[in-house]
């Protein structure tokens, strides 16, 4: 397995650890992300973020109390020279801030509560609309390529709390493992004490021990 790990700037650490309750919010905080560590260098001695590529591929995000991982949806080229940033892409496709930035807005914009289809097609048209003969408007097949992956993905959220402020003995364990995001679906998972990041990926690795859950 391929584990990158990266220090996030206060910008993004205050973006990142805030509730997550839908698709387009949770989006929006991976692109966000990615985009910081498009133009960001390694840092394996101080880091709150690790991108674990191997048998599954995640982004963890770190804090004191909570850590949560989704599906990290690119490829990672790692960089000959430390300090330089590594390279992402998408069969080929070559993913920058840029993009990222464009297709969250793309996404957020165009999932409004009770819009159409057609409302959403716009938002992506609008946001990466370009010109490269005058009165002619085109869109790169790529632009829709990188709003799809984005679209589609299983995000395979997973969060864990230390949460001493919500504690119940019966219904919020002090430490927990939410599973899901929208209130619709997501349920949490007691554990018997907190637990680190690299818990939490040895938790989600298929290739390592598999923990059996008492009834």
């Amino acid at each position: 397995m391929d584990v990158y790990r990266y220090k996030m700037s206060k910008f993004l650490r205050d973006r990142i650890f805030i509730p997550c309750r839908t698709k387009s919010e949770l989006i929006t905080r991976v692109a966000d992300a990615i985009a910081e560590l498009t133009f960001t260098v390694e840092n394996s001695t101080d880091f709150d973020i690790v991108v674990a590529i191997g048998k599954f591929q995640r982004i963890f995000f770190i804090s004191e109390k909570k850590i949560f991982s989704v599906l990290f949806p690119f490829s990672i080229r790692r960089s000959e020279d430390p300090a330089v940033p590594h390279s992402f892409d998408m069969n080929g496709v070559a993913i920058d801030s840029y993009m990222l930035s464009r297709a969250a807005t793309a996404i957020s914009n165009g999932l409004v509560d009770d819009k159409d289809i057609y409302h959403f097609a716009d938002s992506v048209i609008s946001c990466f609309t370009v010109s490269d003969v005058e009165g002619v408007e085109v869109i790169s097949d790529d632009v829709w390529k990188v709003v799809r992956r984005l679209m589609m993905l299983e995000e395979g959220y997973l969060r864990y709390d230390n949460d001493p402020d919500n504690y119940d003995a019966v219904t919020h364990p002090l430490d927990h493992l939410d599973i899901f995001y929208s209130p619709s679906c997501t349920f949490k998972v007691g554990l018997t004490s907190k637990i680190g990041h690299d818990h939490l990926l040895d938790i989600l690795d298929p290739h390592t021990r598999c923990r059996i859950m008492n009834g």
